[in-house]
């Protein structure tokens, strides 16, 4: 959203300042992104997908108390300083955040769009831009989850995130060296008397013969 470049223009720079500036930094930093946000431009139109985004910033505005600040970062992500101790607390006040904002896309008629949360405890001494990497970082390891709307990044099972990841590195070799296969699953009539279809899947086997789980 262009448009609204210059409103937001070095927000995330002025978001390290005012954190510079608190009187207590103990709390959680947040990064929210809109997931499906695209839903928007495409049903609605542009101007709803800045108003959307303006709308977003002016609720998260609303959210921060004395002693909390927030930022909109790029196009529809944001950060967010909470001052609570307490977790229970905390998600209460993203939950009220989240139905907010899926309320702003519900009146708008467009389906699928709500906001995911990585949060972090910021540390003693810990700089913002490292708290916020920790912070996206949950946000994005979240993304393929659409059973929660938050993570904490003390969540993360670091290894399998890695695991993962070099499995993602290694797909476009394995498909140029033909490594998946086709298997077809056969499907039975009710009776079981014959075969009347079949399920076709992929499994990848590697050099070695082993299989990728």
């Amino acid at each position: 959203q262009s448009g609204l470049s210059q409103i937001f223009r070095k927000s995330f720079a002025k978001f390290c300042f005012v954190m510079g500036a608190l009187r207590n930094r103990q709390g959680y930093l947040i990064s929210l992104d809109i997931q499906n946000f695209s839903n928007i431009n495409i049903a609605a139109g542009r101007a709803a997908g800045d108003a959307m985004i303006m709308d977003t910033w002016k609720v998260l505005q609303d959210a921060a108390r004395s002693n909390e600040t927030a930022a909109r970062v790029q196009e529809d992500h944001f950060i967010l300083f909470l001052a609570e101790k307490n977790k229970e607390k905390l998600l209460d006040r993203v939950d009220r955040i989240t139905k907010q904002i899926h309320a702003l896309a519900k009146n708008m008629q467009v389906p699928g769009v709500y906001p995911k949360y990585g949060i972090y405890e910021l540390k003693e001494n810990e700089s913002v831009e490292d708290g916020y990497m920790k912070a996206q970082t949950a946000c994005n390891y979240l993304k393929s989850d659409r059973t929660k709307c938050y993570m904490f990044y003390d969540e993360i099972n670091h290894d399998e995130m890695l695991e993962e990841q070099s499995m993602e590195e290694r797909f476009d070799e394995a498909l140029a060296a033909r490594e998946f296969e086709v298997w077809y699953q056969p499907k039975y009539s009710a009776d079981g008397a014959e075969i009347v279809g079949s399920e076709a899947l992929v499994r990848w086997r590697n050099k070695d013969g082993s299989m990728v789980s």
